[in-house]
């Protein structure tokens, strides 16, 4: 977790020697776990345990520039969008798609970084509502909320195989993942696991 010094926390799990961690730190959190998890790897040859990541450390900025140690080689994350610089798409349409909107319009923003996929996503998705609320002849503010609460629509920049979808029964909208492990010789992630799409199954409630 973020509580205590990444360091402290590592020593610990050092003379623990576990076989697996599971780590859920955020932001530059990531990085610093992993940094010392290449450290401690430096110090402590026999210490190599398997690592998973929460999935909102997954994102290629806290796998690779922050990480300068080999501490992130390895581990394990998970996630449901596209990593769009990942040689697999270099054909996919979408991929291409937002790529060349960041190059046109945020030249000088990392197109890799997945926070600015995010901000893609949620304004993908607003628009996508707010079509809706007006082929529904309601285009107001209640007319939008109501078709994002009942939304049936998948980004194509989410991975394949993976449905999303909200309804008055089901209040997730985001409701699978994949497995991915990083590749500090790629600097990419690799997939590591078949897509779980779980949509229509987690949030659901019985009116």
């Amino acid at each position: 977790s973020d509580s205590g010094a990444p360091s402290g926390q590592m020593t610990n799990l050092v003379q623990a020697n576990p076989d697996a961690i599971l780590a859920v730190p955020s932001g530059t959190q990531c990085s610093a776990f992993m940094t010392e998890l290449g450290n401690a790897k430096a110090a402590n040859p026999d210490f190599d345990p398997q690592v998973y990541m929460t999935a909102t450390c997954a994102n290629p900025i806290f796998f690779d520039a922050l990480v300068s140690n080999g501490g992130s080689d390895g581990v394990y994350t998970s996630s449901n969008a596209k990593f769009v610089l990942s040689p697999e798409y270099a054909d996919d349409e979408a991929v291409q798609t937002f790529l060349g909107a960041m190059a046109a319009y945020a030249p000088e923003t990392n197109a890799g970084d997945q926070s600015a996929l995010a901000g893609w996503l949620s304004m993908e998705l607003a628009i996508y509502a707010a079509q809706q609320a007006l082929e529904a002849g309601d285009y107001s503010r209640a007319g939008i909320v109501n078709a994002a609460r009942n939304i049936d629509y998948t980004p194509a920049l989410l991975v394949p195989g993976y449905t999303t979808s909200m309804d008055a029964e089901d209040a997730f909208f985001a409701e699978g993942t994949q497995l991915v492990q990083w590749s500090a010789d790629s600097k990419t992630f690799v997939i590591a696991g078949e897509v779980k799409d779980y949509n229509g199954t987690l949030g659901t409630y019985t009116p």
